[in-house]
């Protein structure tokens, strides 16, 4: 039910527009008129407001009041060259940028300054809402305020399918449909004398053959009835040359602070009473800054509501990357093309959107596995054309380029003049995973190919989110294992199994497993001489963190050291060693990290007790010997040795046994790299058997080929 409160004002401006008109017949009108006009007044704000004020949209039931949620976006008045932004840049910094360059401007500044508007923008970026908004504060705006003195008309042109449009048509049945008496009438007056703000969204959902008729019409219609405030929104892709003048602006999206105020309100609205800074910060710190797939796209408000909706529904941690993709990719598939102008039809294919997503999937597929991210536009012309031929698609020849056009809008932008790449990289991803679920052969090829490339982790994940799990993770498992056939990898392998049967640091063996690996490669780091393979090491070490961290994200091993602060910090036991500080590490910091080491190992049970003690107590008396003395870059590195001979000593093993080449460390790399991408499918999986889940969660760090291990030792 609508509020009282919210009828108010429409019904002065209306019998104003009236009464200044110079239309005799309308001064001669009855009382009884004039009761019927005032109500039919009210009528049309309720319906307004019924019918615009809300937000419908999945992640919000029941319908939210626009207002308790809107958040003003940033606009800019010019275009911002794509060639500019990184293939992966966070799109919200560089709003922030902008607004700190005071480039960006308000809806009220650019109103005042600008009677016809042409607001463009990416899908779900919200051009609707801002339109929708801008009708509402018509309604209770002072008659000086930029949109104040307007009776505001809102028209979808997504219902229209054809060029017969007629503007004046449309605005009476607006009214009309609210029993205004005399409505033709009216809004002839209210048209010649200024009076309406006409919001025209979705000028590019009209199908393409008839959009050049229908900008001609706005264009002579905005001639006739210039006074009035005509505010156009469409995507950025629509040619609005012919509206010469028409000033177009971009709408943006959020910038950081603008993305927090909507966390804060959509969390008070979830919970019907005020939400701590907090609880909101938190939030921002986990969507904005630490998930690379949400961090993408919070500056966008519709990607924004999804990502907090899964936020909540998770229990406040974020799963389900395919689920929020999914629904981005529904979303741009089902909106971001006009009814009737994909003239496609697959054989067999049951709509357009299929036919859309087989193309579009397949030029995924082909240009991530090229390995480049920028593309010719002749490339991408020839390759979407190859595509319709392959799949033996229909098509009118006459409307091909635009068509064409048309499919490709919002995946791909014009980074440059001739260069094309895809706006966003997990959405590619996405569309790749497509394509490879519609062929078994061209899956198994692309693990087999790609499995090792960091630029494909993603499209498995998605993968592993769309369908059962259960093969892609078998044939994942299988690939990974030949990394570790080496006799010494094997070996150390049946050490990690021994060693951490004693080990305590979480109730998850492989947890435990993880952690004996992570820190025999730490104390290499800091204690081996591996100076040309400290990058190396380093990546394994972030890899098996990462591992441990979403296995057993409680466990204590998930803190690291700012290398900035490492002299004025006192180090726990709960921090691992971040491979940048190392080199610039004093001895005597290095021995204090070593005694914290050694008793970290002893407390999570990696070492026994009388080693630990006659570790720590090497550690101390070489670090009192050294106390205030200088030492040479010789002796450094004879006492670094030594520490690490003490260290293979307190974990009863050779050193002979840790000897790695640089391929064995190579091999190992690959195999963390396999592991952290089989725990992240694994937790993304749409389905995997609990059997399957067991078994590949007790394969992790064992040696998967313990005759070689026999043979080698024999």
């Amino acid at each position: 039910m609508i509020s009282p409160d919210l009828i108010s004002g429409i019904a002065f401006w209306v019998f104003k527009s009236l009464w200044e008109s110079r239309d005799e017949t309308y001064k001669l009108l009855s009382q009884r008129l004039n009761q019927s006009i005032f109500y039919a007044s009210k009528e049309y704000q309720a319906n307004y407001i019924s019918r615009h004020g809300f937000i419908r949209q999945e992640e919000f039931r029941p319908s939210v009041p626009l207002t308790k949620l809107y958040i003003s976006p940033s606009l800019v008045d010019h275009e911002i060259p794509a060639y500019s932004r990184n293939k992966s840049s966070i799109y919200y910094k560089e709003i922030d940028y902008l607004n700190k360059l005071k480039l960006t401007q308000s809806g009220d500044s650019l109103f005042s300054q600008h009677k016809h508007l042409i607001v463009k923008g990416d899908s779900g970026i919200g051009k609707t809402t801002f339109l929708k908004k801008l009708g509402l504060e018509a309604f209770s705006a002072e008659e000086d305020a930029s949109v104040g003195g307007y009776i505001p008309v809102f028209i979808q042109m997504s219902q229209c399918f054809d060029k017969d449009i007629d503007f004046q048509n449309m605005i009476e049945e607006e009214f009309q449909i609210c029993g205004f008496p005399e409505y033709e009438g009216f809004v002839e007056s209210a048209l010649r004398r200024g009076k309406l703000l006409i919001l025209i969204d979705e000028i590019d959902a009209i199908p393409h053959q008839f959009q050049d008729d229908v900008l001609v019409k706005i264009k002579s219609f905005s001639d006739l009835y210039k006074s009035n405030r005509i505010i156009l929104a469409c995507r950025k892709s629509l040619d609005i040359k012919i509206l010469t003048h028409f000033h177009s602006v971009n709408i943006l999206g959020f910038g950081r602070s603008q993305i927090q105020k909507y966390i804060y309100k959509v969390n008070q609205i979830q919970y019907k009473e005020p939400v701590s800074a907090v609880t909101c910060q938190e939030i921002w710190q986990k969507i904005g800054e630490k998930d690379k797939a949400t961090r993408l796209i919070v500056h966008n408000p519709f990607c924004l509501s999804i990502v907090l909706s899964l936020y909540q529904a998770s229990a406040h941690r974020l799963s389900g990357r395919t689920i929020l993709y999914e629904k981005i990719l529904s979303n741009l598939l089902g909106t971001s093309i006009s009814p009737g102008t994909l003239d496609l039809a697959y054989k067999g294919s049951k709509n357009s959107i299929e036919a859309r997503i087989g193309i579009l999937s397949e030029m995924a597929y082909v240009c991530l596995k090229s390995g480049r991210n920028y593309f010719h536009k002749v490339e991408i012309h020839r390759l979407y054309g190859a595509i319709v031929q392959k799949r033996n698609l229909q098509y009118d020849q006459l409307n091909f380029a635009s068509t064409r056009e048309e499919n490709l809008n919002d995946f791909l932008i014009n980074a440059s003049e001739n260069l094309y790449q895809f706006s966003n990289p997990l959405v590619q991803k996405i569309l790749v995973s497509h394509y490879l679920m519609s062929s078994l052969k061209i899956l198994d090829e692309s693990i087999d190919q790609f499995l090792d490339t960091p630029s494909w982790k993603d499209v498995f994940i998605f993968l592993a989110g769309m369908q059962g799990a259960d093969y892609l993770l078998s044939i994942i498992q299988s690939r990974i294992f030949y990394n570790l056939k080496s006799p010494s990898l094997s070996n150390f392998m049946n050490w990690i199994e021994a060693v951490s049967e004693d080990v305590c640091i979480s109730s998850n063996q492989a947890v435990n497993r993880c952690y004996v690996a992570f820190m025999v490669f730490e104390i290499m780091l800091l204690f081996g001489d591996r100076g040309s393979e400290q990058s190396i090491i380093s990546s394994i070490l972030k890899k098996i963190k990462e591992v441990i961290s979403l296995l057993d994200p409680e466990c204590h091993l998930i803190k690291s050291i700012n290398p900035r602060s490492i002299d004025d910090i006192k180090l726990s036991s709960n921090h691992f060693i971040d491979p940048k500080i190392a080199k610039g590490l004093s001895l005597e910091r290095l021995l204090d990290l070593a005694a914290i080491l050694s008793q970290k190992a002893q407390a999570y049970k990696l070492i026994n007790y009388s080693n630990s003690q006659r570790l720590l107590s090497t550690i101390l008396h070489i670090r009192k010997q050294l106390e205030g003395r200088s030492m040479s870059a010789y002796h450094r590195k004879v006492c670094e040795k030594n520490l690490y001979m003490l260290w293979m000593n307190s974990f009863d093993m050779a050193d002979s046994n840790f000897k790695f080449t640089t391929d064995d460390l190579q091999s190992f790399h690959l195999y963390c790299r396999g592991t952290c991408l089989i725990v992240h499918c694994l937790r993304e999986a749409f389905y995997v058997s609990g059997k399957l889940q067991d078994n590949v969660i007790q394969a992790l760090f064992t040696n998967p080929f313990p005759a070689l291990a026999l043979t080698s030792n024999s």
